[in-house]
Parts: C-alpha cells; sequence; structure tokens
C-alpha cells in the first residue's frame, strides 16, 4: 500500500507527516515497532527501546562508536491510537497507530509526524522514512527482504515533486 505524504505548516514549523494502512491487525503492527528485534530489521539501525514514558531509545548506527539516545516523551500501548514519541536529532517524531478504516479486516493505519529541522531536506527524510514503511510491510509479510530498500536518487525527485519542492 503507498505512503500518503504531506507537509505541514501550521505550528510554525514544518513537519513531514506519513501515513500507511497496512494489512495487519494493531498488535502485530505495535510488536514491529516496538520489539527491537523487530524494529531493528525494517529501522535503518539496531535499536533498543524502554517501553514506558520516559524511557530510553536508543540508536545504533554501524559507523557508530555510542548510540544516539533519546528520552520517550509518550509511550501508550493500551487503547488507541497506540503511541510512541520522541525527538531524535532535533527533530520530533511521534508515531500512532490504529485499526484501519477497514477494521474488521484487520487493517492498520501508522501515522508518522517528523518535524523536520533542516527544511532543506524534507525530501530525502521523506525517502527515507518511505524505504522504512515498506521494510516494515517486508517484515510484517515475513519476506527475506525486510531490511533492504535503499532510497535513492529517484526516490527523492519523487518525494521532491510529490511535495512540491523545488530541486
Amino acid at each position: 500500500m503507498p505512503t500518503e505524504v504531506r507537509i505541514d505548516r501550521s505550528a510554525g514549523g514544518l513537519a513531514l507527516e506519513l501515513a500507511r494502512e497496512l494489512a495487519y491487525p494493531v498488535d502485530r503492527v505495535w510488536d514491529a515497532l516496538t520489539v527491537p528485534a523487530q524494529l531493528s530489521v525494517w529501522f535503518p539501525c539496531d535499536v533498543e527501546l524502554e517501553q514506558m514514558a520516559g524511557g530510553r531509545i536508543a540508536f545504533a548506527f554501524p559507523d557508530d562508536d555510542e548510540p544516539e539516545v533519546a528520552e520517550l516523551l509518550e509511550f501508550a500501548e493500551v487503547g488507541e491510537p497506540r503511541v510512541i514519541a520522541y525527538i531524535w536529532s532535533d527533530e520530533h517524531l511521534r508515531w500512532t497507530l490504529e485499526s484501519g478504516a477497514a477494521a474488521a479486516d484487520g487493517i492498520s493505519t501508522l501515522r508518522l509526524r517528523d518535524e523536520i529541522a533542516d527544511p532543506k531536506t524534507v525530501a530525502q527524510i521523506a525517502a527515507g522514512w518511505d524505504a522504512c514503511l515498506d521494510d516494515l510491510a517486508a517484515l510484517l509479510d515475513g519476506r527475506e527482504d525486510a531490511g533492504t530498500r535503499i532510497p535513492g536518487d529517484g526516490d527523492v525527485a519523487r518525494f521532491r515533486a510529490l511535495l512540491g519542492l523545488e530541486g
């Protein structure tokens, strides 16, 4: 299912908003978002996560000596929407997950709001998150190609055009 993407400038800054319907129930997608062994498959690095508000989330990239650590500002695993929010590299990220329009069919809607620190990077960030969401879908599908999608110049150009950004 394709990623819906838009830019929100209403709060005085710039936020990239992405949404993707996934053909899996909320509980299954939530595990892929919060269980480090699953999260590390589709996210671009290894992730450690303390599952509670005020907990720690650590991102360990292969070329870094030390992991980048952030505090979870919000962690709601009961009810809907389920929420994970944190600040990472000067960007406020908020993931929400809820049953989609076809909840009876096991469809979930995953949304990400990424408040972008550098407006020049919006298309690259959109392409990167789209690749991550493709890898998340591959993980949920049980495909062996999960974790392998790397966005290229064509992906960035596509999002630049889609979002009406200058090259």
